[in-house]
């Protein structure tokens, strides 16, 4: 069973676990919120802005407010002290770690499938 983390917002408590993957056009980290208990995806974490080293990604602040605290406190993340302006908001770039979030990833996630092809090269 994957672990979950709480994240509040419009004041209700949810129980959130990641989905890991990369997005199409570039292949840059792609992390979703997922309600696990209920197999549903509840949004996304990050957002495809620019091309990006392993490990980076930029974090939907807009969408999730309060986000940053939540994935600094558990050490899923740091920021990196630059943003990107797309639109009407301003995305900061976090630097993740993965190690910290391996129990709080889906099982089914890209992450691990990758994870295997790279063990069994």
């Amino acid at each position: 069973m994957v672990k979950t983390f709480a994240y509040s917002y419009l004041k209700k408590e949810y129980e959130l676990a990641f989905y890991v993957s990369s997005y199409s056009s570039n292949g840059n980290m792609a992390i979703k919120l997922i309600l696990p208990n209920e197999e549903d995806v509840w949004g996304d974490l990050t957002v495809n802005l620019d091309l990006l080293i392993p490990g980076y990604a930029f974090v939907d602040t807009n969408n999730n407010p309060g986000i940053e605290k939540v994935i600094e406190k558990y050490g899923f993340a740091k920021p990196t002290g630059t943003t990107r302006t797309n639109g009407f908001c301003e995305y900061p770039l976090y630097e993740f770690n993965l190690d910290k979030m391996k129990p709080y990833i889906h099982p089914e996630s890209d992450y691990f499938m990758v994870k295997k092809e790279e063990e069994n090269a």
